[in-house]
């Protein structure tokens, strides 16, 4: 058998809407996988963690140079574009 590879897709810096597997512990096992929310000025990535339902579980974050080495497996379309106004309580 042979398998012909053709050209493997080259990514490109992280963007917002990227989904990461989980690299280990029980979310690789139980399915989960990280939604990429924001990049802050500080080169931070905040990522929202999501069951195999989509149901969110919890949240983390990550340096972007962490990001940069891994390969995103989906993406979520219109996270950049959410827009939230601030409202006083009184």
């Amino acid at each position: 058998m042979r398998i012909n590879v053709t050209d493997i897709p080259q990514f490109q810096q992280p963007v917002v809407g990227n989904v990461y597997p989980i690299s280990g512990g029980y979310g690789r096992k139980a399915g989960h996988a990280m939604v990429l929310i924001a990049i802050t000025e500080k080169q931070s990535c905040l990522m929202l963690v999501i069951d195999k339902d989509g149901e969110p579980t919890g949240v983390t974050s990550y340096g972007l140079h962490a990001i940069e080495e891994r390969s995103p497996i989906a993406f979520v379309r219109g996270l950049d574009d959410l827009t939230f106004d601030m409202e006083p309580l009184s």
